[in-house]
């Protein structure tokens, strides 16, 4: 290719797509590729099991990864809950979904193909599926998902506001919220996975809107299912789509135009058969473990579907997602505002963050106590990405671009450094406590940064040690 042609290629290419992309690759060696906590252990046992044993018995599985600490796995309840429960079928309790399984089979499938060549050119590696690349493709395997839901956000906000307010948007929700954590230091976590799917429904979602093509129907329906098995709590972004058709109904009945029943019905049955096809391998799963299609008792009992919580998730000090990541205070009033200029859009937004509020309130651990941040809203970083793009857009429009910058870069230094606190242990594990954590960042972790990014790059596992284990039984929220 010549220069001419380069540089025209390069003029033509979007600038700011270009560098999330530069932003993401020297981001590569941030990624610590482990399985250590119980949620990612379930979510990976379902691949491994499956293709490496042909069975869904994971008690081979659990013992191999508690044998690395038993004292740690003990004490932290894992023997209990998933070698010595047994299930109403005989075998071991898996309580998270298969979805992450199936986004992550090609990144296992290429693991185990390196592995095979490289002992078929003399390497010894193991092939079990238990050994280094194995997991470490499957980290890479999230982190990418993870920067992919990025990727669909960017060109979403891109279809609604001006640069570079997409940009600075994207890059508010990726750094100063809990996606940057579950995406490079817990990749294995459900998390980086379900963003992806369900930035995934909403891009295309909001690309293909107002139309009634069964295939559009029926991708949405693919897309909402596969949401669903990822994190189940994710097929609420469902609501979207009868939020489609109340919106194009009430737009009949004010213009006085005829609504599309037959097309109405003939798509809803269309996305509703299209979720339960992908939702399929969720309900065997569920009958092989448990002998019936549904979750494990031990999960279903944690559920209060009266949501008393719901407030707590928001407002609670210690817990509440307002207080561990509090630019998304601000990005849900810039929904509201947003929901002022742009009706339809807004409040289905609304409704499917309400959703999903609802939803974390009804859970017993609806606090995620031991986990970094509310972990549950990482799928609701879209949402969230249209907000923090109102407020941007007020402020560019009136001038104030530095300011815009400057908020930006607080919310994501505050979220940076608390997950510094969080990952070392410098801070209570279990809640959140602002006054001290802010003191932390004052004052402790200005004098202790070159020493902890000196270990981060050369002695990780010991930066990484599980710490805290009398929480990991209570991580093991869905």
């Amino acid at each position: 290719m010549n220069f001419k042609k380069f540089s025209s290629l390069y003029s033509k290419a979007d600038k700011s797509l270009l560098f999330l992309c530069l932003v993401f690759v020297f981001s590569l060696p941030l990624l610590t590729p482990r399985i250590y906590s119980s949620d990612e252990i379930e979510y990976y046992v379902y691949l491994r099991s499956l293709y490496k044993d042909g069975d869904l018995d994971f008690r081979n599985d659990y013992q191999t990864f508690a044998s690395k600490a038993p004292e740690e796995y003990r004490k932290s309840g894992f023997y209990h809950t998933f070698l010595e429960l047994e299930t109403a079928t005989g075998l071991r309790n898996n309580f998270a979904p298969v979805g992450c399984s199936v986004l992550w089979l090609p990144w296992f499938v290429a693991a185990d193909i390196y592995v095979n060549a490289v002992n078929f050119l003399g390497g010894d590696i193991r092939t079990d599926g238990f050994s280094a690349p194995y997991i470490q493709m499957i980290a890479y395997g999230s982190m990418t998902y993870g920067f992919l839901a990025l990727i669909f956000i960017y060109l979403t906000l891109k279809r609604f506001f001006k640069p570079p307010v997409p940009l600075i948007s994207t890059l508010t929700v990726w750094m100063a919220t809990p996606a940057v954590y579950y995406m490079y230091v817990q990749a294995p976590m459900s998390h980086a996975c379900s963003m992806f799917i369900v930035s995934l429904f909403i891009w295309y979602w909001s690309k293909t809107l107002g139309s009634f093509k069964i295939s559009r129907w029926v991708v949405l329906g693919l897309l909402i299912g596969t949401a669903g098995i990822v994190r189940e709590q994710d097929i609420f972004f469902g609501i979207l789509l009868p939020a489609e058709l109340a919106g194009q109904l009430y737009y009949s009945i004010h213009t006085k135009k005829r609504f599309p029943l037959k097309k109405a019905i003939l798509g809803t049955s269309a996305a509703i058969g299209a979720c339960i096809l992908v939702f399929i391998p969720q309900l065997i799963a569920y009958k092989v473990l448990y002998g019936h299609y549904g979750p494990s008792p031990l999960v279903a009992r944690k559920m209060m579907w009266t949501s008393p919580y719901s407030w707590e998730v928001l407002f609670n000090y210690g817990h509440g997602l307002f207080f561990w990541t509090p630019v998304i205070f601000f990005a849900a009033g810039g929904l509201i505002f947003f929901t002022v200029k742009n009706r339809f859009i807004g409040l289905s937004l609304i409704a499917a963050f309400l959703m999903q509020v609802y939803v974390s309130g009804a859970v017993g651990s609806w606090h995620a106590s031991g986990s970094f941040g509310l972990r549950r809203f990482v799928s609701c970083s879209m949402v969230f990405a249209f907000g923090l793009a109102f407020l941007f857009s007020f402020l560019w429009e009136k001038r104030q671009k530095l300011t815009a910058v400057l908020i930006a870069g607080i919310f994501c230094l505050w979220n940076l450094q608390l997950i510094v606190q969080f990952a070392t242990g410098m801070m209570d594990r279990s809640r959140l406590d602002i006054i001290r954590s802010a003191r932390i960042a004052v004052i402790v972790l200005p004098e202790k940064i070159v020493h902890i990014g000196r270990k981060f790059f050369t002695e990780r596992d010991d930066l990484y040690k599980i710490k805290d284990n009398k929480n990991e039984t209570e991580k093991r929220n869905k």
